[in-house]
């Protein structure tokens, strides 16, 4: 049985590589059912509940980090797949 720490480490290391990796087992569409089946309701925003747990899996992910280092990645990584990021850099409520 692998250890969390080497769980978290190989997810480090490939989050930036290949963020398609985690998706793989943690789906946008994992997450909507589950929050369905949880009956949480969510208006649309900018920030939706998918975007906002990869961000915080982003920050868990590098406990250095701070929330505005994660929110900067994940607008980031938008802006590199070609999706233009509407949010603020600021993750201040």
């Amino acid at each position: 049985m692998a250890s969390i720490t080497r769980c978290r480490n190989v997810l480090k290391r490939v989050l930036f590589q290949r963020s398609e990796f985690v998706g793989q087992y943690l789906s946008k569409e994992d997450l909507i059912e589950a929050a369905a089946a949880a009956n949480y309701q969510w208006r649309e925003r900018v920030w939706t509940p998918v975007q906002t747990i990869w961000t915080f899996l982003l920050q868990v992910l590098h406990p250095g980090w701070v929330c505005r280092e994660a929110v900067a990645q994940t607008l980031a990584q938008q802006v590199a797949a070609g999706t233009p990021a509407e949010a603020s850099p600021d993750p201040s409520a």
